[in-house]
């Protein structure tokens, strides 16, 4: 065994495990870039999309108490630049 034992060996099979479920993977150049569309009857939960920034999640639904539409002018900025919103008054 060395140090690069472990890294990508196998990722073959991986490929065919996904292709019966009906996706498609595809390697270019020196690295891998897999589009991986799963069907709607595959989703074994519900989540909500959201973005932080420029980095998306999905959130469980059961894992959300409440969700709301937050707009621009909602944000104050602190002192210090921190931002911070008010939920409830």
């Amino acid at each position: 065994m060395s140090e690069l034992s472990g890294r990508g060996v196998g990722t073959d099979v991986v490929v065919k495990n996904i292709e019966t479920m009906g996706v498609s993977a595809s390697m270019i150049g020196k690295g891998s870039t897999f589009t991986i569309r799963i069907p709607l009857t595959m989703v074994i939960i519900d989540g909500m999309h959201i973005r932080v920034g420029e980095t998306s999640y999905t959130l469980p639904t059961m894992a959300i108490r409440e969700s709301f539409r937050l707009y621009k002018q909602q944000i104050i900025t602190g002192v210090e630049g921190n931002e911070m919103i008010i939920v409830r008054v």
